[in-house]
């Protein structure tokens, strides 16, 4: 199922769109790397979400576990693809993961 905010005026209310987010029964989701990144600031939790993939933005920190596994994915922008993508550990170097095939 595909999940969608809701689109409205305002709509820059990051605490927001966080809640709402949080609210729907995922298990896989996309968030830009900066929303992520409050999200992690903020300890917010998604309590069904098994993997976040990230991306649109250089990660700067990641350094708690989350519940879920975090991926974060490169790719130019003029392609608007995904290029490399890889799995992110809390305190460990960040990357931007290995290329992938046919990319």
């Amino acid at each position: 199922t595909l999940h969608l905010p809701p689109a409205h005026d305002g709509a820059e209310d990051i605490d927001a769109l966080l809640a709402w987010w949080r609210a729907q029964p995922l298990d896989v989701c996309f968030l830009p790397t900066p929303v992520a990144e409050y999200a992690f600031s903020q300890n917010i939790e998604h309590p069904t979400l098994r993997t976040l993939l990230i991306g649109g933005d250089r990660l700067r920190q990641f350094n708690q576990a989350r519940s879920f596994t975090v991926i974060n994915n490169y790719g130019p922008t003029e392609a608007t693809v995904v290029a490399t993508s890889g799995l992110v550990e809390a305190g460990q170097a960040l990357h931007i993961g290995k290329p992938i095939a046919n990319a």
